[in-house]
């Protein structure tokens, strides 16, 4: 629950940078593509092909969060220096928000590895 709950408000922060903030305000540009999360396994019960492939799904996924994250650092320096205060630091806490949340999600996956690990290492003794 706490892990949907997560991934939920982490859409919405994503989506909410994909949208204008008010009439006039910044708009994300959009380039920059969160990827998709990978399925993980029980390590209880995997295979050592299944624990490959779910490592292999791991640190790609960790590369490609690491290569949005470097997007939305980029996205600071989009914004027009015609902008006024409000919405030049509106548009940052929405652009740090949504990084600290990446990095969370991103350390939620290596947890999830980690603890799979372990567990098939516990079956496989």
């Amino acid at each position: 629950m706490k892990n949907t709950l997560r991934t939920i408000l982490f859409l919405v922060s994503v989506s909410l940078l994909n949208v204008a903030f008010a009439q006039d305000a910044l708009e994300f540009s959009g380039s920059c593509t969160y990827p998709d999360k990978p399925a993980g396994v029980d390590g209880s019960s995997a295979s050592e092909a299944e624990m490959i492939g779910f490592q292999k799904n791991m640190k790609d996924y960790l590369a490609k969060g690491n290569d949005f994250l470097a997007c939305l650092e980029n996205e600071e320096s989009k914004i027009p220096s015609s902008s006024s205060a409000e919405q030049k630091e509106e548009f940052k806490a929405k652009v740090t928000q949504t990084y600290n949340m990446v990095v969370d999600e991103m350390n939620a996956i290596a947890d999830q590895f980690n603890t799979a690990l372990r567990a098939y290492k516990n079956q496989n003794r």
